[in-house]
């Protein structure tokens, strides 16, 4: 009787665990959504300051233009605002692109949760406590080969996504620093522009 109570103990035991690790495993893969969630709404919210600029740019060149007083600044200095406006354009158009290799690394987190699951519930129900032999039981060859195809394809998809995160931050680092120099240069040669006429 007494070694019954150590294996049910030592099965309950076991269950605690696992459930602990599938909590860990979950908080730490809802970690990694927030995160994605986060980044791709802060370069939400750049694509539309960046959208937003190159608009009041093209406003600020087309008034220049139509203003005698600073057409002259304006063709003077236009090369300079020509590079900054490109800078924002080309960081728009990267700010989109990482967006979109967020939402491809989010696709990716959520198949590899749903292959982590698969896996974990393939154990669960499984795994059996032997009664007569006061033992756990091992799943089947056949099982065994399910949860570890589980595995695996959740692996890859963790790898996948891992590249697709490593590909949006050199994306997210590249449009922040078009952002600064296309900013950087078309404040001070508006401002030279202003100051001159």
């Amino acid at each position: 009787m007494l070694c019954m109570e150590n294996a049910e103990v030592y099965f309950r035991l076991s269950a605690q665990v696992r459930e602990r690790e599938l909590f860990l495993e979950k908080a730490m893969l809802e970690s990694d959504v927030h995160d994605l969630e986060v980044r791709s709404g802060f370069y939400d919210k750049l694509a539309l300051l960046l959208a937003g600029s190159l608009a009041v740019g093209v406003s600020f060149l087309v008034s220049g233009y139509q203003n005698t007083d600073l057409k002259c600044g304006v063709k003077q200095y236009l090369l300079y605002l020509g590079i900054a406006m490109i800078s924002i354009l080309f960081s728009l158009i990267l700010c989109v692109i990482h967006n979109a290799t967020i939402s491809y690394a989010v696709s990716l987190l959520s198949k590899q949760v749903e292959f982590t699951y698969h896996a974990a519930n393939v154990h669960a129900q499984t795994t059996k406590l032997d009664n007569s032999y006061n033992e756990i039981l091992k799943p089947s060859p056949e099982i065994q080969s399910r949860m570890r195809e589980y595995e695996e394809k959740a692996t890859v998809q963790g790898t996948r996504k891992d590249c697709a995160v490593k590909v949006a931050k050199c994306l997210g680092w590249a449009t922040m620093g078009l952002f600064i120099l296309g900013y950087a240069i078309g404040v001070i040669f508006v401002f030279v522009i202003l100051y001159r006429s």
